[in-house]
């Protein structure tokens, strides 16, 4: 099963379009929780994350070059930003169990976290938990997500519901003298 990790307010409208469309949703208020959801996961008071490792971790959000790349969750340019959403190299090595991921492809559509290269966010994230990772040095672009497919439908649901039901076209992009690289474990 997908799941949906949401960081906004409980929407309604996004409960209804993830079990139409089968995934699971669940919603955080802190990285602890986020942390904890990839560790155990849980049916009822069972975890079950034994049973179903991670095989592909796909993150899009703001990321930020200090200290090798940090995916910022809730950055909104605003320096009071709620930094307890914020993962960082520290929490690879300390906190998220490589028991959870099952040789993963991880893809990082967050800014920076390729940025410091064997130092980097996504270096720390592969070495720990193998597979192969991507992740952009530099900064990613998401301005041109739709201009490729952008239908009636998505504008309109977009107003109906407050986002797109029907999702994006296309992925996001290397910015201006930024890359997307691929990182396997040292």
């Amino acid at each position: 099963m997908q799941v949906l990790v949401g960081l906004i307010k409980k929407n309604v409208n996004l409960k209804i379009v993830a079990k139409d469309i089968g995934v699971g949703i669940k919603f955080i208020g802190n990285k602890g929780t986020l942390i904890d959801y990839i560790n155990n996961k849980y049916k009822g008071n069972e975890k079950t994350r034994y049973l179903d490792r991670i095989t592909n971790f796909v993150v899009f959000s703001h990321g930020l070059p200090k200290d090798g790349g940090v995916i910022a969750l809730c950055y909104n340019y605003n320096q009071d930003y709620n930094k307890s959403l914020n993962l960082d190299k520290n929490d690879i090595i300390n906190s998220i169990y490589a028991t959870a991921f099952n040789n993963p492809i991880s893809v990082f559509y967050s800014c920076n976290t390729g940025t410091s290269g064997d130092s980097s966010f996504a270096q720390t994230w592969v070495n720990k938990f193998k597979g192969v990772t991507y992740a952009f040095s530099g900064k990613s672009n998401y301005e041109k997500i739709n201009q490729s497919g952008f239908h009636p439908f998505i504008k309109a649901s977009r107003y109906l519901h407050g986002f797109s039901y029907y999702g994006s076209v296309d992925y996001p992009v290397a910015g201006d003298g930024a890359s997307f690289l691929t990182f396997f474990s040292k």
